[in-house]
């Protein structure tokens, strides 16, 4: 299976997926991604870094192969990339299973071509740098967490890999762009071993954080279809339920993060028909007037929410909020999906 490396909502590193195992070729996917950072135009201090993999989707993306990557720095750019901005990434996988992956930057109007490896052996340098170092952030959080839970025995076979990890990330820091030894191989193949060692320590922990914030979701939706769910949604939520045992079972944390997201869409769906929430979601963007883009629009269409909230004019009410949303900085959209306030991004 062939993904994209993506910080999900807990701020972690995961892989979503672009292609399945076993695809007819020739194969071509698409899908669109927000940026976490902002670029600024001319500048290389900050860095989007855009890395295809192949492997399982419960990997960590340390463990997977590197099969397609792209360094983007302002430099490339002709205008700034702000934090929030969604960027669509394409790949296609050849007959003879050559991979190309292009992404496309709507706000600059300009496309960038990721660099395929050759053959699975080819490690970008910069790739193994960048995973080397986040590896190491990512052993000293569980070990952190290990401690904390006084799992003491977790925490000295994590002490272990993290000396190799350290190590590791030290060899890769010393490495030219340009480097043709067979360091960088031997590098890269200690480094997909600790993560692997890594993601089997932790794999039972990944899916108790998961059910913990699946049950949390199933009893917030589970509330507002009771309440408020029409027959097609309560039949909805039944089969989503249906689907529990066999999800848990399976030991899936993606499968559980999935359903959990399935659930989260529903019950944003039921609430843009709840007066209430209408009420409480235009007042959030209203209250945010002085930081919105175009202030004479934003006081016109806040004098027009005002009138349809007196009127009761619900759909015309989250048009507005929704007008008023893109008003916003490109960051603060972002995070306003994120809260569930503009439903669900990648």
């Amino acid at each position: 299976m062939v993904h994209f490396e993506v910080i999900g909502d807990t701020g972690e590193s995961r892989l979503d997926l672009l292609a399945q195992r076993n695809t007819l070729l020739p194969a071509r996917s698409k899908k669109t991604y927000t940026v976490n950072r902002t670029v600024l135009r001319g500048t290389s201090e900050e860095v989007i870094h855009l890395i295809v993999k192949e492997g399982n989707a419960d990997d960590l993306p340390e463990s997977a192969k590197t099969v397609g990557y792209l360094a983007l720095t302002g430099k490339q750019l002709s205008r700034d990339l702000p934090k929030g901005t969604d960027i669509e990434v394409t790949l296609e996988i050849s007959e003879s299973r050559e991979l190309i992956f292009t992404v496309y930057v709507e706000a600059c109007d300009q496309e960038f071509r990721g660099v395929g490896a050759e053959t699975l052996r080819d490690v970008p340098t910069q790739t193994l740098a960048y995973e080397s170092r986040c590896l190491l952030e990512k052993v000293e959080d569980e070990m952190a967490q290990a401690v904390k839970e006084e799992n003491y025995e977790g925490a000295k076979l994590l002490e272990q890999i993290k000396r190799r990890v350290a190590d590791l990330e030290k060899g890769a820091s010393r490495l030219s762009p340009t480097d043709s030894t067979d360091d960088r191989y031997k590098l890269e193949d200690e480094k997909r071993r600790c993560a692997a060692e890594v993601g089997r320590l932790t794999k039972g922990k990944r899916f108790d954080t998961e059910r913990r914030g699946f049950e949390e979701e199933k009893g917030r939706c589970s509330a507002l279809v009771e309440e408020y769910g029409n027959d097609r949604e309560r039949r909805y939520f039944s089969e989503l339920l249906g689907r529990e045992s066999y999800v848990i079972e399976s030991g899936n944390a993606r499968r559980l993060e999935e359903l959990a997201g399935e659930m989260e869409i529903l019950g944003f769906t039921i609430l843009r028909r709840v007066p209430e929430f209408l009420k409480v979601r235009f007042e959030h963007f209203a209250g945010q007037q002085a930081k919105m883009n175009n202030q004479p629009q934003a006081r016109s269409l806040i004098e027009s929410g005002r009138a349809a909230l007196a009127q009761q004019q619900w759909e015309r009410l989250e048009d507005i909020s929704n007008a008023l949303c893109n008003l916003l900085p490109s960051g603060d959209q972002a995070e306003v999906a994120h809260q569930g306030f503009t439903g669900i991004v990648k």
